[in-house]
């Protein structure tokens, strides 16, 4: 029984952020994707670092901006590796269709 509230939990947060994804994707007009393909890595490696030092922040001070929570950074940073493991898919399947 546990492994199934396990289970649902884990599918429904994987869910939700990938919906967060696909709209901010879709309202910044696939910026994370022109980044990453001028940047490589490093540019992965920026904005993770800039969202770890921001829940560094929330863990030591009272919340001062509003909808800015340790929930919200945690979720960012799983849709940045998210964007992240896409752009290898895509190379993937790009390198195998040529």
């Amino acid at each position: 029984m546990a492994n199934d509230k396990f289970e649902i939990a884990v599918r429904s947060i994987c869910h939700e952020i990938a919906d967060t994804i696909i709209a901010k994707n879709h309202d910044y007009g696939n910026s994370f994707s022109k980044l990453y393909q001028e940047f490589g890595d490093l540019s992965v490696a920026i904005r993770l670092s800039d969202k770890v030092e921001r829940f560094k922040s929330l863990l030591n001070k009272p919340q001062k901006v509003k909808d800015e929570s340790k929930i919200d950074t945690l979720r960012d940073i799983a849709g940045y590796v998210v964007l992240r493991l896409v752009e290898e898919s895509v190379h993937r399947t790009n390198y195998r269709s040529k």
